[in-house]
């Protein structure tokens, strides 16, 4: 609980300092909503231990959706910043650990289960052709697992994006990569996330120029 109190307090701060000395740069804000799916990619360490069967881990990686809201601010005249704070959930099919021995290791695929989280997501974007744009940044995210779960508490992937604003909506596909393996004291050595996602950005204030 004291990770969210001071996330979602990060998060606040974030919102009033955007708000009180962007406005002249400020070109619009308004509601994200987003959604996709990707891979997760992890190893067992080489020395598992007995007492860690029946451990239950991330295995398969289902799908994301999000909501966040955005500021969009203008750099100059063909760049531009999206500063996004996201509030998420991510379905993740659990394993169960059941045996192993130096040539296999075996598991039971179990239940899915939802891993929230909040993230911050500043990107540069660069104006391409009319309404094209493509654009580069890092998404600092913090993860909520239930007490009985183990994994990834904290991840920054790298995200890439390319987007057509369409003046009511902006529509994105992006790709996210973890540059975080984490790993899972005596069972995962290390394990990534690798996501792809389309999103639509809805502004609820636009600035004329």
């Amino acid at each position: 609980m004291k990770v969210l109190r001071v996330s979602l307090f990060c998060i606040v701060l974030f919102l009033v300092a955007i708000s009180s000395f962007s406005q002249e740069r400020l070109i619009s804000s308004g509601l994200l909503l987003s959604g996709g799916a990707g891979t997760l990619d992890y190893e067992f360490v080489d020395d598992l231990k007995p007492d860690r069967l029946g451990e239950s881990f991330d295995d398969t990686y289902n799908y994301d959706l999000h909501l966040g809201y955005r500021f969009r601010l203008r750099q100059n005249h063909w760049l531009f910043w999206d500063l996004d704070a996201l509030l998420g959930m991510k379905s993740i099919q659990k394993g169960r650990l059941l045996d192993f021995s130096e040539i296999y290791t075996q598991y039971q695929v179990g239940k899915r289960h939802l891993n929230y989280y909040i993230a911050l997501s500043p990107s540069l974007n660069a104006s391409i052709y009319k309404g094209l744009y493509a654009g580069v940044g890092a998404e600092p995210t913090a993860y909520f697992y239930r007490s009985v779960d183990s994994g990834m508490g904290f991840d920054l992937p790298v995200t890439l994006k390319i987007g057509y604003d369409l003046g009511c909506v902006s529509i994105e596909g992006s790709a996210k990569i973890g540059l975080l393996r984490h790993s899972v004291e005596n069972l995962l050595e290390r394990n990534r996330k690798k996501e792809f996602l389309l999103s639509i950005y809805i502004p609820l204030r636009k600035i004329l120029p």
